[in-house]
């Protein structure tokens, strides 16, 4: 079985997770991960070569956030505490933590703005950062996602009057959102921090798969249809996407 450890890479103020995989494979792998440096390398390694592909990975890393800074955005990401703020969509939510026992942890919106989270206690700190983003986005999902729904159906009878199935919003940090062929519209909640009119065009984006499910120069003529602007709003999300994280 994969062996899984986690060590951390300092880049000035920015500590970095360098995620280990200990695997049945012959080549070794280091890539760029969502929220980890990423290292693959075969189980039969001595400790010694292990330790060697852990530097050079380590070194990797290092010259390529010299090379390409605005990667760095992607991991340095906030720890909230208890009484911190966010502002989501132009309204600002004050977040309360409470920690006990319990296995799993739950998040709720309440009725004075609060985002009410309780979390396990004896987390390891990567561990709660990651319990209250996620909580967090849940909760936001579940308050939000009737005005989300409201505004797919708008442009959808504005510009493609198709049939929607369901509306999913969810923590996804793979992509902004998808379109299955059962019609139904993914989007990710990392959407509900950018601006009306970027979220305007991922919607568009996913509802014209409806009628062409690729990228074909029919489908962009669809896109250009309802959002003329499109390209500069592709790109707001690579220039700053990766700032728009719980």
């Amino acid at each position: 079985m994969p062996k899984t450890w986690t060590e951390h890479i300092s880049y000035g103020e920015v500590q970095i997770p360098l995620r280990v995989h200990l695997e049945r494979r012959r080549s070794i792998r280091v890539a760029m991960g969502q929220d980890a440096v990423l290292l693959r390398i075969p189980a039969w390694l001595s400790l010694r070569s292990q330790q060697i592909e852990i530097q050079k990975a380590k070194e990797w890393a290092l010259q390529t956030f010299d090379q390409k800074p605005a990667l760095l955005a992607r991991y340095d990401r906030r720890s909230y505490q208890d009484g911190d703020q966010i502002t989501v969509r132009g309204r600002d939510w004050r977040i309360s933590i409470s920690e006990r026992e319990r296995r799993t942890g739950s998040g709720k919106v309440t009725m004075t703005g609060h985002l009410h989270l309780q979390l396990p206690l004896d987390l390891d700190p990567m561990q709660r950062d990651d319990m209250i983003r996620k909580l967090l986005s849940r909760s936001l999902a579940a308050y939000y996602k009737p005005e989300i729904t409201s505004r797919i159906h708008e442009l959808n009878r504005l510009h493609f009057q198709e049939e929607i199935k369901d509306i999913y919003l969810k923590y996804n940090r793979s992509n902004w959102g998808s379109c299955s062929t059962n019609r139904n519209i993914n989007l990710s909640t990392r959407l509900l921090l950018v601006p009306d009119e970027v979220l305007d065009y991922v919607i568009i984006h996913e509802l014209a798969h409806l009628k062409e499910m690729n990228h074909s120069k029919r489908f962009w003529a669809w896109v250009e249809q309802a959002d003329p602007h499109w390209r500069d709003h592709t790109a707001w999300l690579e220039e700053q996407g990766s700032l728009c994280e719980f």
